[in-house]
């Protein structure tokens, strides 16, 4: 009779461990996956109404528009850049009545383009975080000592081309936490891959940031004689030839048959 109540007994208490410990479980997960939300919610997150644009004949010039939300205090700044590539600057002197390129600088990976963007007024505070076109690095591969009137000719120059922007774009917020920014391209703008990134800017130290990527290439027809021209020069300068002359012909046999 005591063996069957003990067992009865350690049967009982075996569900009973069964359940809280599937109870334990189940509310554990639960707490977890209520959690994961905002585990998983970044600081700051962006993103680019098109991952491209298209460069097509007749082109004048685009948008490329980026949305972001901010989820955590701070200031926000957007830097959009263009390919980098050496760039050489040169300075003419006039040497008896000719101007003769006498000195020059070569600065390495200058990008070809760049745009920027920020929630305050005040931008040239961010300068001290590498932010704004005056904070651009320029790095020189030679020994000419005075390299900053090198910069600035450059930085005009770009400016003039509209490659570098002369005031930040315009920064719109929706609401207290979404914001969009419009960056304008010429109608020359370089081809190539362009990196937008965004930086949340928190008691005085870049507290997080995020890239994108917009490709800026030509399509269609334009696309495939400009690659013909790249990869094909001398069959390209044939082509290009026997057109001219072949024009030349048609256009003397109209003017003969007109007279």
């Amino acid at each position: 009779l005591w063996m069957c109540i003990l067992m009865w007994w350690c049967y009982r208490m075996r569900k009973f461990l069964l359940n809280v410990t599937l109870g334990l479980s189940i509310g554990a997960g639960a707490l977890f996956a209520s959690a994961l939300p905002a585990l998983a919610v970044s600081p700051l997150k962006i993103d680019v109404a098109y991952n491209h644009l298209d460069i097509t004949t007749g082109f004048t010039g685009g948008d490329i528009v980026v949305y972001g939300k901010r989820n955590w205090r701070g200031e926000i700044a957007l830097v959009i850049k263009g390919p980098e590539r050496d760039v050489i600057v040169r300075r003419k002197e006039n040497i008896l009545g000719a101007w003769i390129n006498k000195s020059w600088v070569r600065f390495k990976s200058v990008p070809e383009y760049y745009d920027f963007s920020t929630s305050v007024s005040d931008y040239k505070s961010f300068e001290k975080y590498g932010i704004g076109v005056d904070a651009i690095s320029f790095v020189a591969t030679n020994s000419e000592k005075k390299i900053d009137r090198y910069k600035d000719a450059y930085l005009a120059q770009q400016r003039a081309r509209r490659f570098y922007a002369g005031e930040p774009s315009n920064m719109e917020f929706l609401d207290p936490h979404f914001f969009k920014t419009r960056f304008q391209v010429p109608a020359n703008v370089p081809k190539g891959v362009y990196t937008v990134t965004a930086y949340l800017i928190d008691q005085g130290r870049i507290a997080y940031q995020e890239e994108v990527q917009v490709n800026v290439a030509q399509v269609g027809f334009n696309s495939h004689v400009n690659k013909f021209s790249q990869n094909n020069g001398f069959s390209y300068a044939a082509v290009c030839l026997f057109i001219a002359l072949l024009s030349g012909w048609l256009s003397n046999k109209v003017a003969r048959r007109s007279a």
